[in-house]
């Protein structure tokens, strides 16, 4: 699978035929493989563009799991301001994306993506609603990541076309 970072510091939504310009270590690495493996003959590769994924069994140090582990220990939530737009799937719905596209006779590359950009802070909210705690939240702590963009989400047009 690829990453949403492979796209690199674009701003918007970003389709799948946007050429790539990845500007991290892990983007440029992702982008060297899908280049690899779509020069091979024979192959119908499916490359997957993952965006911010979410869900129970997160292992990942991110901010989900950062978020729940606050709500857990009813601790103060810290982030940035929060305003940044994001694209956010849930691992059920991205796991239901991934079979639709496995069964699919479309190749090439697939945002795996909602296609809805939400701000940082309302998906934290959100988050929080659900899980019904009362826990503050302090975004004024870390500043935005320098290595992204601060708003951009992803195309679902592809995924939307297949059977």
């Amino acid at each position: 699978t690829g990453t949403c970072l492979e796209y690199g510091l674009r701003e918007g939504c970003l389709g799948e035929k946007m050429f790539s310009r990845p500007n991290t270590y892990y983007g440029k690495s992702k982008y060297k493989l899908y280049s690899k493996l779509n020069k091979i003959n024979n192959i119908n590769l499916k490359w997957l563009r993952l965006f911010y994924i979410y869900g129970e069994g997160d292992s990942k140090n991110n901010l989900y799991t950062q978020l729940i582990k606050s709500i857990k220990q009813k601790k103060t939530f810290k982030m940035s301001k929060g305003d940044q737009l994001r694209d956010f799937i849930e691992v059920k719905s991205l796991s239901n994306l991934i079979h639709k596209i496995s069964q699919s006779k479309k190749n090439g590359i697939f945002n795996c993506c909602s296609g809805k950009p939400i701000s940082v802070l309302n998906f934290v909210k959100s988050i929080i609603k659900k899980r019904q705690s009362k826990i503050k939240i302090d975004n004024s702590v870390y500043d935005y990541p320098y290595y992204e963009p601060k708003n951009f989400w992803g195309s679902t047009k592809k995924i939307k076309k297949i059977n």
